[in-house]
């Protein structure tokens, strides 16, 4: 995943930008994941901002249901014990259709094609210089 969007230049962010995204809490919070979808990232010097979005679901991941499907969605044993972004090589629509989640039409979309529905849109930044995509 590093060789395909360690650059964060405008392709790989482009691409970012269409994949559904699990927001997940640190484990001890024992908190439900959210669904949302990124909208842009810039890159300053050694920090990175994300922008994105969390869209409400009728039916999503609980936080047991997130810990129970760690295997299928390529997060290691203490990925969720720190604040953290990871790009991962799963078929999200796919693994979450196995549990009777479905996502939206629109999330693998680009951003200007809105799922329906509630939305919040956040930014958060994460330490850049030395990080390596998973």
């Amino acid at each position: 995943m590093q060789d395909s969007y360690g650059a964060l230049g405008p392709a790989e962010i482009d691409k970012l930008r269409r994949f559904p995204c699990i927001f997940a809490y640190e484990a001890f919070n024992k908190l439900d994941p959210r669904f949302g979808l990124i909208r842009d990232v810039t890159v300053r010097q050694d920090e990175v901002r994300v922008d994105y979005e969390l869209h409400e679901l009728d039916t999503f991941l609980t936080a047991k249901q997130l810990e129970d499907m760690m295997f299928e969605l390529e997060i290691s044993k203490w990925e969720l014990n720190r604040t953290r972004w990871a790009v991962k090589d799963v078929d999200l629509p796919a693994e979450l259709n196995r549990k009777c989640i479905a996502l939206p039409r629109c999330s693998t979309c680009r951003a200007k094609d809105q799922p329906q529905g509630p939305s919040v849109r956040r930014r958060t930044l994460f330490p850049w210089r030395g990080a390596s995509l998973c």
